[in-house]
């Protein structure tokens, strides 16, 4: 590498030379002589020993020689595209938080295992998820004998399940204290209290995407699925700062977590009976549940 790194120098200071004797005035001269050919070969010569002169000093300096090397030779469209990822951040001023989130249900608040989360007001994806909603309105088709065509018969309306799926980034170890903690949540949501009061799995309040989206939508978790792939760095955190480590049992739990994957969350939408009672069609068409808090999607 020395003895390239010499001879590149050579050859730079040879073309520097040769440079610093055509000048620019006699470039200059040669160009407004309309010998266009000739001149065109002066700044050839100028270009060729600025990129020797580049090239050999990239050598000192690796950054430069990486320069030096994409700024060349590339052909169009070969350059790399750079992904962008719309961050939900709280927005600033007046303006309200319309990040996706899940509240934390009264009966688990009190966990110092989601201290992270309450940091949040509830579990919320950190980067702009992707959700796919579906409603739908059931019709039985009643067929008389000898006719062309069936007449559906309505019997009921439902709002789907639906997938909240949101990629989280690890970079602190906020984050990854975050991580955990939002994994854990999952996984006590989903369960019931067997040996205790026997109490069903609790409901949460989805909010996101301000009023009209979805406005405290009570909702119980079906399904979620965690991706941990194999092709990324994973972090070593614990839950100490949260005061975790309070409990000698967990003293020094450390988990590792991946810099890189997909929550995905399946929720049911739930309405008590009595709220399904006074339901008003009118009063629902005129944005009447929006401020009560009922939830109605």
């Amino acid at each position: 590498m020395a003895g390239i790194f010499n001879t590149l120098n050579r050859v730079a200071n040879q073309f520097q030379s040769l440079q610093q004797s055509i000048g620019s005035e006699f470039v200059n001269t040669i160009a407004n002589s309309n010998f266009s050919n000739l001149a065109q070969g002066a700044r050839s010569l100028q270009g060729i020993a600025q990129g020797v002169s580049a090239f050999a000093s990239g050598l000192a300096d690796p950054s430069q020689l990486i320069a030096q090397f994409r700024s060349r030779n590339i052909f169009p469209g070969a350059e790399p595209q750079q992904s962008s990822r719309v961050s939900a951040e709280i927005a600033g001023g007046q303006e309200r938080d319309w990040r996706v989130r899940l509240s934390i249900p009264g009966s688990l608040s009190a966990s110092p295992m989601f201290s992270p989360l309450k940091r949040t007001a509830g579990f919320v994806f950190p980067y702009t998820p992707t959700i796919y909603v579906q409603h739908s309105a059931d019709y039985n088709n009643l067929q008389p004998v000898h006719s062309n065509y069936p007449f559906p018969v309505y019997e009921s309306s439902r709002t789907d399940q639906f997938t909240v799926s949101g990629e989280f980034l690890i970079e602190t170890a906020f984050e990854a204290e975050y991580w955990v903690a939002a994994v854990h949540f999952l996984r006590t949501i989903t369960k019931m209290d067997y040996g205790g009061t026997g109490a069903p799995p609790p409901i949460c309040r989805l909010n996101g995407y301000g009023d009209f989206v979805f406005n405290n939508v009570p909702v119980v978790i079906t399904n979620f699925q965690i991706d941990l792939p194999s092709e990324v760095d994973y972090i070593s955190t614990s839950l100490e700062n949260q005061g975790v480590s309070q409990n000698s049992a967990n003293s020094g739990a450390i988990s590792w977590v991946p810099s890189q994957s997909l929550i995905s969350i399946t929720l049911q939408p739930i309405y008590s009976r009595r709220k399904v009672e006074t339901f008003n069609l009118n009063n629902f068409m005129n944005g009447g549940y929006i401020s009560g808090g009922d939830g109605f999607i």
